[in-house]
C-alpha cells in the first residue's frame, strides 16, 4: 500500500444527531435520566499505511499512521473500522485509540484477515457514546492480490561471455485466457501502474532486494513493451533469472506494493557457444531411500568438446539449483565421452528429482537452461532398516547334523519396509558370511506379530555351517542386520554313551541280605567319544543294562547334572555314607544329556558285586 497525497472526509450513510436527552428506564423500575454526549465535532486529520507485507491474498500486514485532529476537545477516542469508501462500515470496530494529541500507531499482525466486502480502512472520531458522522478512509492494497505481469520475454545482443545486454519486453494482454492463476486479465489490469525488474536466484526468488530496473511503466492494453537494461552488464553469481514484478504505486515511492508473483525469464547468455548433449544416462545402485551410487554418463556432439572446459554437475529441483555443485568433469580434447561417479550412500537432497549439467568456459559457467537427468531410483525403496527380533527353534531330528522343526520369529522393531524374513546357512553370525544364496526358507510377515518358519524334516546341516542367519527382506534387498541360531546349541541329536565306568564299593555288606543293600564311596567313568552335543551328564539306578529304573521317577536319580570336566561321582560325599540300593535295582547307568535334555545309550555297571 502507498499512503495517500491527501485526507478524504466522507459522509456516512446515515446521519444520526442527538439533540436531546435520552431517558433510560432502570430494571428496579425507577427512572433515571443520563446525558448523552453530543457527536464529536472533529476528526482525524489522516490515516497512512505501509505496503502490505502479507504476500497471501485477502491478508494484510502494515502498521498504520494517523495524524490527530486539529481540535480533540469534543472527543476521547478514534474507533477503527473495515468498509468501504463511502463510510459503510463491514463489522464492529477492530480497535479503539486513545486520543494523545500526537500521532497514533496500530500494527494490523501478520495473516490479519480483511472482511468479506472491505476495501477500506476507516476513522470515525468518539466520545465513547456517539462517533462523528464523517470519517477518513483509506483504500487497502492487497499484495497477494496484485495480479502478475503477462507474458515476458528476454533477448541478449551481447556476444561477451558471462554478461549480458538485456532487453526485456512484457507482451501485455494480447489474449484473454491465462492458465496460472495471479495473471493480469482484461479485468484487473487496469490496477497495476508499471513494472519493476529484478535479478531472481530461481523462478520465483529475488537474488537480492535491489531492482535491476524500476522505470518500467506499463502501456497500453495489447500493447507489447520493452525496456533495455543499459550496457552490457555481469551476471551476478547465482542468477539465473529476470523477474519482472507488477506494481502500484509511481516509480518515487518507496513503499510501493509489488505483485508476490512474478513473471520469470531465464537469462541465456548469447556469448556461450552452443552444446549438444546426445546422451546422458544414470542407473542408481543403491537401493537406500534417499540414496544414489552409480555413473552418470553423458557424451557431447563430437567436436564440440573443444568449446567447453569442463561441466558442473548439480543436484536439481526441475531447472533450478539445490545446493552447491556436487562436481566437476573435465572435457578433454577428442573426446566427447563422459563419467562422473557418486559414490555408495550419496544422500540425495529433499528437493531434488534430477541431475543438472551446466557447461563451464574459462572459469565461467553458462547461464542459462541447463541439461537435466532424472535421478533413477532413488526412491524406488529402501532395504529393510531392522532385522528381525528374538528367534526360538526346538530341534526335533535326533539325528546328528541334522535339523527339522518350527522356527519362531519375533517381529522387527520396524516393519514398515519388511515384506518377509529369510533363513540362511552360515559360517558365524554374519549375513555377509552365509553360505549359499539361496536360502533354507523364508516366510511373510504377520501385521507386526510373530512369525514360524519351518525346516524340512531331515534337513542336513552343511559341513561348514555354524549357524542360521535370519534377515529382513523386501523386493528391494536384504536388511544388513541380523538374528542368528548357534547349531550346536539347538541341534538335537542324541548324545554318544559315556566311556568305560568303575564302581569302587568300600561298604562292607553284601547285596545279598537286602536288609544291608548298600554303597559307598565312589563312582568314575570316561567321557564320551564325542562330546559336541553333551552339556553334562547323569547318574541313574538301573534295573538293566540300558533300562532306568523307575522311569520318570525322582527316585532313580543319583545325580542329574554332572559337569563335563569332573568325571566321577562320590557317594558319600553327595548322597551318604552307606546309600540304600533302591530296590530292583541292579546297574549304575551313566548318559551324556544335550541341550535339550535328551540322552541316549547309557554306559553301565553292575552293583552284584562281591563285597
Amino acid at each position: 500500500m502507498h499512503p495517500m497525497s491527501k485526507t478524504i472526509f466522507k459522509k456516512g450513510a446515515v446521519a444520526l444527531v442527538v439533540t436531546s436527552f435520552l431517558t433510560i428506564t432502570a430494571c428496579g423500575g425507577s427512572d433515571s435520566s443520563t446525558p448523552v454526549a453530543a457527536a464529536p465535532s472533529f476528526g482525524a486529520m489522516s490515516i497512512v499505511m505501509t505496503a502490505d507485507g502479507d504476500n497471501d491474498s485477502g491478508q494484510v500486514s502494515s502498521t498504520l499512521t494517523i495524524s490527530p485532529a486539529s481540535s480533540e476537545d469534543s472527543f476521547t477516542k478514534y474507533n477503527l473500522y473495515w468498509g468501504n469508501d463511502d463510510c459503510d462500515k463491514v463489522g464492529d470496530a477492530f480497535t479503539s485509540l486513545d486520543k494523545t494529541g500526537e500521532n497514533l500507531e496500530y500494527v494490523l499482525d501478520e495473516d490479519t484477515v480483511m472482511p468479506q466486502g472491505s476495501t477500506h480502512i476507516m476513522v470515525f472520531s468518539s466520545n465513547g457514546d456517539t462517533e462523528m458522522k464523517e470519517c477518513i478512509t483509506m483504500a487497502v492494497t492487497d499484495a497477494g492480490g496484485l495480479p502478475k505481469p503477462p507474458a515476458a520475454t528476454f533477448t541478449d545482443p551481447s556476444t561477451d561471455v558471462g554478461t549480458i545486454n538485456t532487453t526485456v519486453a512484457v507482451n501485455e494482454l494480447t489474449y484473454t485466457e491465462f492458465t496460472d492463476d495471479g495473471d493480469a486479465t482484461d479485468d484487473n489490469f487496469d490496477i497495476i501502474d508499471g513494472y519493476v525488474v529484478y535479478w531472481g536466484s530461481n523462478a520465483t526468488t529475488k537474488l537480492n532486494s535491489t531492482a535491476l530496473k524500476e522505470d518500467f511503466v506499463k502501456g497500453t492494453s495489447a500493447d507489447s513493451i520493452s525496456v533495455d537494461l543499459g550496457a552490457p552488464v555481469a551476471v551476478p553469481t547465482g542468477a539465473t533469472h529476470l523477474l519482472v514484478y507488477s506494481y502500484v504505486g509511481t516509480v518515487a515511492d518507496a513503499d510501493r506494493v509489488e505483485s508476490t508473483m512474478a513473471r520469470a525469464v531465464r537469462i541465456a547468455d548469447a556469448g556461450f557457444p552452443t552444446v549438444t548433449i546426445a546422451s546422458v544416462s544414470f542407473n542408481d545402485v543403491d537401493y537406500d531411500k534417499g540414496q544414489i551410487q552409480g555413473d552418470l554418463e553423458f557424451s557431447v556432439t563430437s567436436g564440440e568438446e573443444d568449446d567447453f572446459n569442463s561441466f558442473n554437475i548439480y543436484f536439481g529441483d526441475g531447472e533450478d539449483k539445490v545446493g552447491a555443485a556436487i562436481g566437476e568433469v573435465a572435457t578433454v580434447s577428442g573426446t566427447n565421452e563422459y563419467t562422473f561417479s557418486f559414490s555408495e550412500n550419496t544422500q540425495v537432497p529433499e528437493l531434488a528429482d534430477n541431475f543438472l549439467l551446466f557447461p563451464v568456459k574459462d572459469s565461467v559457467e553458462r547461464i542459462g537452461a541447463p541439461v537435466e537427468e532424472d535421478i533413477v531410483d532413488n526412491v524406488a525403496g529402501s532395504i529393510p532398516g531392522d532385522g528381525p527380533g528374538a528367534v526360538t527353534f526346538f530341534d526335533g531330528d535326533v539325528t546328528a547334523d541334522e535339523l527339522s522343526g518350527t522356527v519362531t520369529i519375533a517381529p522387527a522393531t520396524d516393519e514398515t519396509d519388511v515384506d518377509e524374513y529369510v533363513l540362511y546357512w552360515a559360517t558365524d553370525n554374519e549375513i555377509e558370511n552365509k553360505l549359499y544364496e539361496t536360502p533354507i526358507t523364508r516366510v511373510a510377515t504377520n501385521s507386526e506379530e510373530d512369525v514360524t518358519a519351518t525346516i524340512p524334516l531331515n534337513t542336513v546341516v552343511p559341513a561348514a555351517a555354524t549357524h542360521i542367519v535370519i534377515v529382513s527382506s523386501n523386493a528391494v534387498g536384504e536388511s544388513t542386520s541380523e538374528t542368528d541360531i548357534v547349531i550346536a546349541n539347538v541341534d538335537n541329536a542324541l548324545p554318544a554313551a559315556p566311556g568305560l565306568i568303575t564302581l569302587v564299593d568300600n561298604d562292607t555288606d553284601g547285596v545279598t541280605s537286602a536288609a544291608n543293600d548298600k554303597l559307598e564311596n565312589e563312582l568314575t567313568f570316561a567321557a564320551a567319544s564325542e562330546e559336541v552335543n553333551i552339556t553334562h551328564y547323569a547318574i541313574y539306578w538301573g534295573d538293566g543294562a540300558n533300562s532306568i529304573l523307575q522311569i520318570d521317577s525322582a527316585d532313580a536319580v543319583i545325580a542329574a547334572n554332572v559337569s563335563k570336566t569332573d568325571l566321577s561321582f562320590n557317594f558319600a560325599d553327595n548322597v551318604d555314607n552307606e546309600t540304600d540300593i533302591p530296590t530292583g535295582a541292579t546297574h549304575v547307568l551313566v548318559v551324556g544329556v544335550n541341550a535339550h535334555g535328551n540322552s541316549a545309550t547309557a554306559s553301565f555297571i553292575a552293583i552284584d558285586q562281591p563285597n
